[in-house]
């Protein structure tokens, strides 16, 4: 297990806080998810959900508050202090193993309701009693993808400003508002920059920031555990993220950013769930760039909609939500009714329905191309 130097904060002493606080055994998955992987925060209160205490269950517990007692009593807020006190309570995963149970009841999950969306279908009239079309929302992953040089960046990179301006409506999209955080591995921050200006018409605002110079957020580990691990960027990003509480953080390409094999179905699932418990620990959301197959840009009656994501078809099911910009295809397959004009098309979406498209169109400042806008206000901004 790997443990950090005594003087940087770690997520582990902080939940032995929160257990200290409020004492409840329903937290001890989490300490469980934390021990077991140790740099990767998987995991909050309700991820485990205790229906009753047996004896080793209590026992296990006791030993855990004994620790949080003294992380809160020490004011050792520190990794190495909390692995510290633990051991010495005799708390291991192993023990935590046993006290978590595997079996819940579904009442426990009553209250329960879906995340707050942060990027939804631009509709009029959006209510209570007709709520936002979500694409993104808080605490998942969702999935961007069209063939290269289609303009996918350019209609992130659109959004972004979006939300770093305080939210608004862009593309047939609207944005929560809020920091963006970008791990481009492609373009750097001049590049970036430029872009961004230029769509904004403008300096660009504060709240979207980049990540210079990435690493891969995800890597093959033990061949014989075909899940991988943590890249050498994963620590840096989440402590990032928790610093800046970005509405959304943006992953562009998914082959960058996940440095393994993409039809390998258990790593590519490893990675997925890993971003989303670690986004919905974090109160943000992540929204990948990834490329689509040859058959999903061809055909508009193309069946399967995992096709719209290269790679394994787990990322297609462990994403929350799918995009897919392509062109249009005219009655004839395969012939392009105006190359000026996009199809966005939401193929999948677990917070509300999918199947739908909005027409977009190049808009241009000048002779200045400057990004999409919805087809019917014209292609002139």
């Amino acid at each position: 297990m790997n443990h950090t130097t005594a003087d940087a904060a770690e997520p582990l002493a902080t939940l032995l806080e929160r257990v200290a606080e409020h004492r409840d055994p329903k937290m001890l998955g989490a300490v469980a998810r934390e021990l077991q992987l140790a740099d990767v925060r998987l995991g909050r209160e309700h991820d485990a959900w205790l229906t009753g205490l047996d004896e080793t269950t209590a026992d296990v517990f006791d030993d855990v508050l004994r620790a949080a007692d003294r992380v809160v009593a020490d004011e050792a807020r520190t990794d190495w202090h909390a692995h510290q006190y633990l051991a010495e309570a005799g708390v291991t995963a192993e023990s935590l193993a046993h006290a978590v149970p595997v079996l819940v009841p579904l009442s426990d999950f009553a209250d329960t309701r879906p995340p707050p969306p942060v990027i939804w279908r631009d509709e009029p009239g959006v209510n209570e009693l007709n709520p936002a079309v979500p694409v993104l929302s808080e605490g998942t992953v969702s999935l961007f993808s069209s063939m290269g040089g289609l303009g996918k960046t350019t209609l992130v990179l659109a959004l972004a400003l979006e939300s770093a301006r305080g939210g608004g409506a862009t593309c047939g999209l609207r944005t929560r508002g809020g920091p963006v955080v970008i791990v481009s591995y492609q373009d750097g921050p001049p590049t970036l920059y430029a872009r961004a200006s230029q769509i904004a018409g403008g300096p660009v605002h504060d709240e979207l920031m980049i990540w210079p110079s990435p690493e891969p957020l995800w890597v093959t580990a033990d061949l014989r555990s075909g899940t991988g691990e943590p890249g050498p960027g994963w620590a840096r990003l989440w402590h990032a993220v928790e610093r800046v509480h970005p509405a959304f953080v943006v992953l562009d390409p998914l082959t960058a950013a996940a440095a393994f094999n993409q039809n390998d179905a258990a790593l590519a699932r490893a990675f997925m769930t890993a971003l989303a418990e670690r986004a919905q620990a974090a109160g943000t959301s992540v929204l990948i760039v990834s490329h689509d197959t040859k058959a999903a840009r061809s055909d508009p009656t193309y069946s399967d909609p995992a096709g719209s994501v290269a790679g394994s078809g787990t990322y297609h099911d462990a994403a929350r939500a799918v995009l897919h910009l392509r062109r249009p295809v005219g009655a004839k397959k395969g012939t392009p009714v105006n190359p000026r004009e996009r199809d966005l098309a939401c193929v999948k979406s677990n917070f509300g329905p999918s199947r739908w498209e909005i027409r977009l169109c190049e808009a241009y400042r000048g002779h200045r191309f400057v990004g999409f806008q919805v087809a019917d206000s014209g292609g002139q901004s």
